[in-house]
């Protein structure tokens, strides 16, 4: 895998100060705002600091390009994502019914859509670029890599290479219903809960049969 053709990740110096991070956190609201209103192709520096209301040479100060704006906005996604299913990790560990899990899990990040629908702007970018997709799968990857220690240390004969490939699975198809599940309805995002429920059954019919074999 490679990530993007452009370094995203480096900026040029991490915000240190409680003023430089909120300068970082402005930019990053009016990255999200900009893209929700253009699209990948109407971000640039410029815009973005016109909208954070900063000047050029402090976004520059952060971000040498559009991309590291991005990436920032896709890592702090990802750790979003991993904070609500961190809890779901710790009970499969904890031998929670898989079907319960499956819910909880589930219905925690049909539900992220609703609260963050910032997220679904960032995917949808992300999606839609070839420069930008490799990075989107960085995150599901690391996601994925937690799940897969989880349900190792649950079934401690599962392989490595076993519990990484019915995560991101897993993972993957998980992402792909919910969003299915979940529509814009004007400027909110709603979810079809019967729709989820249906999703939860066809994974868990997956999960089942996965579980079955060992490597």
């Amino acid at each position: 895998m490679t990530i993007l053709a452009h370094d995203p990740a480096l900026r040029r110096r991490v915000p240190a100060q409680a003023r430089s991070r909120a300068t970082v956190d402005r930019v990053c609201a009016a990255a999200t705002v900009l893209l929700s209103e253009s699209g990948w192709s109407g971000l640039n520096t410029n815009a973005v600091a016109a909208r954070a209301g900063v000047s050029v040479t402090a976004v520059y100060s952060y971000f040498p390009d559009k991309y590291a704006i991005v990436h920032e906005l896709s890592q702090r996604y990802t750790e979003r994502r991993l904070v609500l299913l961190r809890p779901s990790f710790v009970a499969i560990t904890g031998g929670i019914d898989l079907g319960a899990w499956l819910t909880q899990a589930m219905t925690a990040m049909a539900q992220m859509r609703v609260d963050y629908p910032e997220g679904v702007i960032l995917r949808a970018t992300m999606q839609a670029s070839h420069e930008l997709r490799d990075l989107q799968q960085v995150g599901t990857m690391l996601i994925a890599v937690e799940m897969a220690g989880a349900l190792q240390e649950r079934d401690a004969q599962m392989t490595p290479a076993h519990a990484l490939h019915i995560a991101r699975t897993l993972l993957t198809s998980a992402v792909a219903m919910i969003d299915d599940c979940t529509v814009w309805n004007g400027s909110v995002m709603e979810v079809d809960d019967l729709m989820v429920a249906e999703s939860i059954l066809m994974i868990s019919l997956y999960l089942a049969d996965a579980l079955a074999q060992k490597n």
